[in-house]
């Protein structure tokens, strides 16, 4: 496949030869602050949402796909129909994000899109790209509906996030009850903003 005659691209910024000059490009961050390279004050060239990216053999649309950080991509390899996930969907396990609202976001994105192929950012390459973003999606709202569901029952009580993690995350070894609550907080803060939850 293509992918595997150009080599694994990294999906949050990417380098190419432009005349003589070496260009790096990505996406801004959010909010918007103009980023420099190393010491030697080289400006990156931002991109955008659906431009395009044409090589030798390959067309690559940049995707925005905000959630494992603000400024993160995707790139969907038009050729094969397939996209270069980065951090957004891995090989094996589950990816780690900054905004669950945002990275949910992302998934559906993705997951309209009704690609053959996902070449993660790490681990092996997926062959049924639409399961696996299903799957992703599947195992975060099955996790809100766990702590909906606590917070429902103990309702009128106030609850700190430890406390909720020992419920929610019962079937969990405690020694990564503290990883847990890193990830219960996201989930807090995504329901927070669709106005599902309080503090």
């Amino acid at each position: 496949p293509m992918a595997a005659k150009y080599g694994m691209l990294n999906a949050k910024y990417y380098s190419f030869f432009k005349a003589s000059e070496y260009c790096i490009s990505k996406l801004p961050r959010n909010p918007y602050h103009e980023e420099v390279i190393g010491e030697k004050k080289q400006k990156y060239s931002y991109l955008k949402d659906g431009d395009f990216v044409k090589t030798e053999g390959a067309t690559l649309r940049v995707l925005h796909t905000p959630g494992h950080t603000d400024d993160h991509m995707a790139l969907h390899l038009i050729e094969e129909n397939a996209i270069f996930s980065g951090d957004c969907i891995l090989g094996e396990g589950t990816a780690v994000f900054e905004d669950l609202y945002d990275y949910m976001k992302s998934l559906e994105k993705l997951l309209s899109m009704k690609t053959d192929l996902i070449y993660p950012g790490h681990g092996p390459v997926v062959k049924e790209a639409q399961v696996k973003i299903q799957e992703y999606i599947s195992h975060r709202n099955a996790r809100e509906k766990q702590i909906l569901n606590t917070l429902q029952e103990n309702t009128g009580k106030s609850l700190t996030t430890e406390e909720l993690v020992k419920i929610v995350y019962k079937d969990t070894p405690e020694h990564l009850h503290k990883a847990a609550e890193i990830n219960l907080t996201h989930h807090l803060k995504k329901l927070e903003k669709e106005g599902k939850v309080c503090k």
